[in-house]
């Protein structure tokens, strides 16, 4: 075949661009997808922060609670943890604030507070919509579960 049989001839024509090898091209692709998954990861998490948002916002629970003027509060309890003499009671504060001179209101007795904590901070108070842990004092015979809501007599408000 001659030079003029090459012009003439129909044969496929081929694209002109880059060469990528098989290999680099699976890496390529790889990391497109992983890039993609990322983007839609943070695309999910900005709409689930957008929700948590707007429930925050029409939370009527909370706000239903109305403060009392003798200064009482109330503790929404998520967990008991037994420690030898002391009872660890973790929740959620829906009304007042909670010192460590607080005394929880339980049946007939009033039990004292050896210490609150914040996250893993211990701290002098909790107040108003935060999750803390009480550390409570006396705690032979308490029987406590997730869902009670104990009163805190002389709580700061």
């Amino acid at each position: 075949m001659g030079v003029f049989d090459s012009f003439v001839s129909k044969k496929k024509k081929h694209k002109l661009g880059v060469c990528i090898p098989e290999h680099a091209s699976k890496k390529i692709e790889a990391k497109l997808k992983k890039e993609v998954a990322e983007a839609e990861a943070v695309k999910k998490a900005a709409e689930i922060a957008e929700k948590d948002k707007l429930i925050e916002k029409d939370t009527p629970l909370i706000e239903a609670v109305p403060e009392e003027p003798n200064g009482s509060a109330l503790f929404e309890i998520d967990g008991v943890f037994q420690f030898q003499e002391s009872l660890m009671v973790r929740g959620k504060v829906l009304r007042g604030t909670i010192t460590r001179k607080s005394k929880a209101v339980i049946g007939r007795c009033k039990i004292g507070i050896d210490s609150l904590q914040l996250g893993t901070k211990e701290v002098e108070l909790l107040q108003r919509r935060e999750n803390g842990a009480l550390h409570l004092k006396q705690s032979k015979g308490l029987f406590l579960r997730g869902g009670d809501v104990i009163e805190l007599a002389n709580a700061k408000s």
